[in-house]
């Protein structure tokens, strides 16, 4: 009989963590039972069209300890939402605990750590065999009152911890179990195409976010605009934000950017495109000269390792002077520190004009992911977490 095992996804709104979900899935399904539990939106319309079995929740709760949005000044508010959450997702778990998708649970893999308390309900109502997360960002490791709960909660709750690389492993405390397995190449079709030479084109895929420092690169390609550079685009992939009464409160208290504001106030800059969420992404990365991967969190996301699987090269932007992300360093990508707009348009502009040294980046990382990110590798990894147990 294959081991039911149940996926808490993190997020509505679909993204490099539940692309990992899908791809895991379709490689173990074999083995293994997958049912997702998971919030409406883009990522359960995604789940669907790949034949994976889904339970339609409510919100889960989160605890925030990452790197950047751990809780201070006025985000500890936050935490108001999540008790709201915490309630919806217990009266969820209870009313389905009976339920045949939900009976005789053997693991429960959380997709994101931040989902502590999810995972805690789960254990306590539903009472699988095991429980699993991933970690896919830095932890804020400060040796804090809340940092020591946090690690007991671990050590008592998970039987182990799967980390995307080694930097972000080494955020987490080393009494806790954690296994290192790293984001798997997505296959694309690979067509060689042309590209304009009057044109340097830099692309950014994914969800708009403080957390990712959308709001700098776009700032900078206001510099750019000020400065009339006219050859250098910025091509955004993924969701506009919609507003929310949410989205507007988090925006007046300082908590977090509204993007829906934001991007309704941006004058002339027709040098940046917002080309919405896409299926189909293989096209993109193969009409970008360059990545830009804005991160406050430094670690690097699935989108560096896809655009890599076409030599585009990535840009970098952290927020320390660490210029070695495990899958990105400094020998295959490129690395900006700070948050100096001037200085990071000085650095675009000198990138686009050296279109031999990006192809040297562009064949280095290309070169770097096919030993680190293989799927199956890295899937053959996760089912022996599965089978361990």
């Amino acid at each position: 009989m294959k081991k039911k095992i149940i996926i808490l996804n993190n997020s509505a709104k679909f993204g490099g963590p539940q692309k990992s979900i899908i791809q895991n899935i379709n490689i173990l399904k074999n083995n293994f039972e997958f049912i997702i539990i998971t919030p409406k939106g883009s990522s359960l319309k995604n789940f669907l069209e790949n034949n994976i079995k889904c339970i339609i929740s409510p919100e889960l709760p989160q605890f925030e300890n990452t790197l950047f949005n751990y809780y201070k000044n006025f985000k500890w508010l936050m935490l108001f939402r999540e008790l709201i959450r915490f309630f919806n997702f217990s009266i969820f778990l209870l009313l389905n605990k009976y339920s045949e998708e939900l009976k005789k649970i053997d693991i429960v893999h959380a997709n994101e750590i931040n989902l502590l308390p999810a995972i805690f309900l789960t254990k306590k109502i539903i009472k699988p065999k095991n429980l699993v997360s991933h970690c896919r960002s830095l932890q804020n490791d400060e040796n804090t009152f809340l940092s020591k709960i946090l690690k007991k909660l671990y050590n008592n709750i998970l039987d182990s911890v799967i980390c995307i690389d080694h930097v972000v492993a080494n955020s987490i405390s080393s009494d806790v179990k954690k296994k290192i397995i790293y984001n798997s190449i997505h296959e694309f079709e690979i067509i060689s195409r042309p590209r304009s030479d009057n044109k340097f084109i830099i692309g950014i895929a994914g969800n708009m976010a403080d957390v990712k420092g959308t709001d700098f690169i776009i700032e900078t390609f206001r510099e750019l605009k000020n400065r009339n550079i006219k050859n250098i685009f910025l091509y955004f992939l993924g969701d506009v934000p919609k507003n929310s009464f949410v989205s507007s409160v988090a925006n007046k208290i300082g908590v977090r950017r509204n993007y829906n504001e934001y991007l309704k106030n941006l004058k002339n800059l027709e040098n940046i495109f917002f080309l919405g969420f896409r299926n189909k992404i293989d096209y993109f990365y193969q009409n970008i000269d360059l990545l830009c991967f804005p991160t406050q969190i430094n670690a690097v996301g699935r989108t560096v390792i896809e655009a890599a699987q076409f030599k585009v090269p990535s840009l970098i932007t952290v927020n320390s002077n660490i210029n070695d992300l495990d899958i990105a360093n400094s020998t295959n990508s490129f690395f900006f520190n700070g948050r100096n707009q001037k200085k990071l348009a000085d650095m675009i502009i000198e990138i686009s004009k050296n279109q031999l040294n990006r192809k040297h980046i562009g064949e280095r990382i290309f070169s770097d992911i096919q030993k680190k990110c293989n799927a199956k590798i890295n899937s053959e990894k996760l089912s022996s977490i599965y089978s361990s147990f």
